[in-house]
């Protein structure tokens, strides 16, 4: 992330292994080539290792678990970071997500996951719609060129 500076979050590829930390071969490396601003809203995670630049994490002010819980945090932090910044790929495999009856998205409530994905895009397209706002307003395609006042209303940072 230091040699790419407009990049604020990378997402590495990653795999499945077993209770026995063997690979699951019926399954491919997740890759999740289609990442791009846009398609992060439209999908239904980030990838499993997720590598944020401190400042951005800083910037909004860490985690959002007041909302979101322990389910959901991290997506709506992916989300927030995509809509200002860059995000790029990890082109490696970086964590291997052990699949077993035991784990947290197993055993978590459906409805709970299903609603706190849903309610971090609306989120997302609100804030989405305020900049949308502020691009039409300063008449350019850069948010750049968009006070950081202004930006920083949207967000509350």
């Amino acid at each position: 992330m230091e040699s790419n500076p407009d990049c604020a979050l990378g997402i590495s590829y990653y795999d499945l292994i077993d209770e026995n930390s063997k690979r699951i071969e019926t399954m491919p490396v997740i890759k999740h080539l289609e990442y791009n601003r846009n398609n992060i809203l439209r999908v239904e995670g980030a990838g499993a290792l997720r590598v944020w630049h401190i400042k951005v994490i800083k910037e909004f002010g860490l985690f959002d678990e007041k909302n979101f819980g322990s389910y959901g945090e991290d997506y709506d932090l992916v989300l927030k970071t995509s809509e200002l910044y860059s995000v790029g790929r990890i082109h490696s495999v970086l964590y291997h997500y052990r699949r077993h009856q035991e784990v947290t998205d197993v055993l978590r409530d459906q409805k709970t996951k299903v609603w706190n994905k849903v309610y971090a895009r609306i989120l997302s397209l609100e804030r989405r719609k305020k900049i949308n706002l502020l691009l039409k307003k300063y008449k350019t395609d850069d948010l750049n060129k968009i006070p950081k006042s202004e930006i920083k209303k949207i967000y509350k940072i």
